[in-house]
């Protein structure tokens, strides 16, 4: 594999003597999100992504809430149960 002269090259060394070429495309630096549509796809699925997550992790602490106390209405109600059948 031959690099081209204005396509320079990175070249990764592992433990073992394998090389590993990471080409690094011309200018990629100057390309911004407004001139790539790749880049703008991929920012506003990233952007996406995040508000989903943000809104599932809302609602499973909701969810969790709400387990918590129908929990502790189970307990309460068994405890008064359980003492009203000690007193009788």
């Amino acid at each position: 594999m031959m690099n081209k002269p204005n396509q320079p090259s990175l070249l990764l060394t592992t433990s073992s003597t394998l090389k590993v070429p990471i080409l690094q495309p011309h200018h990629s630096h100057s390309i911004t999100a407004q001139q790539n549509p790749i880049k703008r796809y991929n920012h506003a699925l990233y952007k996406w992504t995040q508000q989903l997550l943000a809104h599932a992790s809302k609602q499973q602490e909701q969810e969790i809430m709400q387990v918590k106390d129908q929990s502790k209405a189970l307990s309460s109600s068994h405890q008064i149960s359980s003492q009203k059948a000690l007193l009788n």
